[in-house]
Order: structure tokens, then sequence, then C-alpha cells
């Protein structure tokens, strides 16, 4: 046993720490409320298994998060020239079983660092519309690493919707150690409430009404896709509408709410 754990990595030994940890917070979390209710080894287990399930979210979400964002940190930012593109296909299968292939198109750019060095490399990312020869692209490259992200929206949405995460799973951490030490957990059940309030419901209804009105855009001014029936298009402008009015009638009644008063 003891050639196991000395031949255990650093992550390794980081699930073990992560194992020991929830089953301390599942034990503490079962005797505190243990003394009303008989909580047995299945009640221990489902704690333990939610629990562990967290941490172990929340590390790996972590440490991705970290590999991913330090080239924004560590590089330089550079205006790239497409000169190539690789392609790829992409399959997918929906709730009924049905699969679907679609080409997925990667730029290969070229760029010039600062101390002169001429880089090709392959773009982080993909879509499924071909970038065109010559387009020019914004990137930051960490000339140490050669590590390459795009500066686009996509990156930074991800950057975001990760630190986004890594702020809730901290937050649940959080909460359950309070809990299992019996301290007041009202403030961290206050704080997940107004993100939220604040944050995810008008983030999300934002996101929705932008992705809605990009393709009816997209339908109307460049011909996206034309070869759909006319309703799917009546649906998205629809639903655009809904969630612009929907988003301002939410924004109000938050303002109300908080001000105690109207806008």
């Amino acid at each position: 046993m003891l050639v196991i754990f000395l031949r255990l990595t650093y992550y390794g030994w980081g699930f073990v720490v992560l194992l020991l940890f929830s089953a301390f917070l599942a034990t503490s979390i079962v005797k505190r409320f243990g003394k009303k209710e008989r909580a047995g080894c299945v009640t221990w287990g489902y704690i333990f298994v939610i629990l562990f399930s967290l941490n172990l979210f929340a590390c790996f979400l972590s440490l991705a998060l970290l590999e991913k964002s330090s080239t924004f940190f560590t590089g330089k930012k550079y205006t790239a020239t497409v000169v190539s593109v690789e392609s790829y296909l992409s399959t997918s299968t929906d709730k009924d079983g049905r699969s679907s292939t679609t080409r997925m198109y990667t730029p290969v750019v070229t760029f010039t660092t600062l101390s002169g060095q001429q880089v090709t490399k392959v773009d982080n990312v993909s879509s499924s519309e071909s970038p065109a020869i010559g387009n020019k692209i914004t990137v930051i490259y960490d000339e140490k690493k050669d590590e390459l992200q795009e500066l686009s929206f996509a990156n930074i949405g991800l950057l975001a919707a990760g630190l986004f995460f890594s702020f809730i799973s901290a937050l649940l951490i959080i909460g359950a150690t309070r809990y299992a030490f019996n301290k007041d957990v009202k403030p961290i059940f206050n704080l997940l409430l107004k993100v939220l309030l604040w944050f995810v419901f008008p983030i999300a209804m934002l996101l929705m009404a932008t992705g809605l009105g990009w393709y009816v855009y997209q339908r109307c001014m460049h011909g996206y896709k034309s070869d759909q029936p006319v309703w799917v298009l009546g649906i998205c402008i629809f639903f655009t509408i809904m969630l612009v009015f929907g988003f301002v009638g939410y924004a109000k009644v938050v303002l109300i709410s908080k001000k105690g008063k109207a806008i």
C-alpha cells in the first residue's frame, strides 16, 4: 500500500485529498442532522457522492480554466493572416438517437512575432463556415510555450462561462463546509440568489435574444440558410421580440424590488 502512495503523482494526491475532504464533509453533515433523523450509510453515500462530484468538477474546471487562460495573460497580441483552411467532420447525436454530420473548418494563420520569428499555426477555433483566405484575425501567442489563442467572442465567452461556473462551484463548496461546521449558510444562499437574479437570468435572456436576432439578420440580409421554411424565420422573429420585451420587463421588476420605486 505504501508503494502505491509513493508512486502517486500530484494529480493522484489531489484525488486522494478530494476523497478525504468529501468524506469528512459528508460525515460532519450526517452527524449534524442525524440527531433528528436516523441517517445511515445510504444517506452518507448520497451526500458523499454529491460533494465529491462537486469538488472534482470544481478542481478540473479550475485547472482547465487556468491552462486555457494563461496564454491570454502571458502572450502577446498579433494580427494574423489566414493562409489555408483545414476541415474535419463533426458528428452529433440527438436525444432520439439520430446522428447528423457537420463539416467544421479551422483556419491556419501566419504572423510575425516581436522577435522577428515567422509563425504558422492552426487556430484553436473552428466553425461551420469556411474562412476566406487572406482574412485578418487577432490572436494571442505565447512564444515560450508556443501556444496560440484566438481573441474571439467564442474564446472570451468560454472563459467567462468557466469563471462563472467556478465561482458557483466555490460558493456551493463553501456553503457545504459552513453547514458541516454548523455555521450560518444564509449569506451564501443570499449571494447565490442575487447571482441568479442579477446575472444568470438576464444574461441567458440576452444570449438567446442575440442568437435568434443574429439568425434573423443573417437570414434576411445575407440569405443564410434560405432553404429553411419561412415559418422558422417567423418563430425566431417572434421569440426575439418576446425575449427583448421580457428582458426589459424583468429588469424593471428587479430594479423596482431593489430600489423600492419605479424606474
